[in-house]
């Protein structure tokens, strides 16, 4: 999945411009070799506090992130629905690395986490790659060893004597190490059939994977992508970094 979730840290910055909450350190990085360093700091502390959620700069809480319904797969020959999802783990985000490109009003972020846990409910109905699959219950999916990168891109416009970033691009890749699933109740909670399925997704979990992380992919990016949105419109820009 995903990812991610990387712009979590980012909002750790943004969150600087009017009145700050109490539980962030005001800090602004100054545009100059160690802005890199400074940036990754700052953000790994804002990480777990601002995955907590205000309400008050449109930032959802994210631990756990909560997802009330994800259309996963939908085609002739699958149909798998998530309800209820919660994402576990996100506050243990750590950004390691960051590069700018200032005349491209471009970075790119990579994110890592030991683990995150999707868990909910499901809906299936069909085939997965050679094995049939019918349930409907309740599901844990693992990722171990996750890497996230995001990629924005960014331009200002200017508001009542102010300038603010908006959103011109985002996008969301991902590598994760390790994927298990475990998916209750299947077969009208035949164990042996359910035993076989499970474990044929947990052998095959890396192709199962580009079945299911894009859509999960996709989920997460269209959250941040609306908070980064809703932020920018916010925060001037002045705040971001110290000239």
């Amino acid at each position: 999945m995903m990812k991610i979730l990387m712009s979590i840290v980012l909002f750790a910055h943004f969150i600087n411009a009017r009145d700050l909450p109490n539980y962030l350190i005001p800090l602004k990085c100054p545009r100059d070799n160690n802005f890199q360093k400074c940036f990754i700091e700052s953000a790994n502390k804002g990480i777990p506090l601002v995955a907590r959620g205000d309400p008050d700069f449109h930032i959802p809480k994210m631990s756990p992130m909560e997802i009330p319904f994800l259309q996963l797969i939908s085609t002739p020959n699958l149909q798998l629905n998530f309800t209820n999802i919660k994402v576990h783990g996100l506050e243990h985000l750590r950004m390691v690395d960051l590069r700018i490109f200032w005349d491209k009003n471009m970075y790119t972020s990579i994110f890592t986490a030991d683990n995150i846990t999707i868990e909910g409910n499901y809906v299936a109905r069909g085939q997965v790659m050679i094995m049939p699959i019918r349930g409907n219950g309740h599901f844990t999916m693992m990722m171990n060893d996750a890497t996230f990168k995001t990629t924005v891109m960014s331009g200002q416009i200017e508001r009542n004597g102010e300038k603010y970033y908006h959103l011109d691009d985002f996008r969301l890749d991902y590598n994760i190490k390790k994927l298990s699933f475990n998916f209750e109740n299947l077969f009208e909670g035949n164990k042996e059939l359910g035993d076989q399925l499970n474990k044929f997704l947990n052998d095959n979990w890396d192709l199962i994977l580009t079945d299911f992380g894009p859509g999960i992919a996709k989920t997460v990016s269209d959250i941040i992508r609306n908070i980064y949105e809703q932020v920018g419109k916010e925060v001037p820009s002045k705040y971001f970094i110290k000239e």
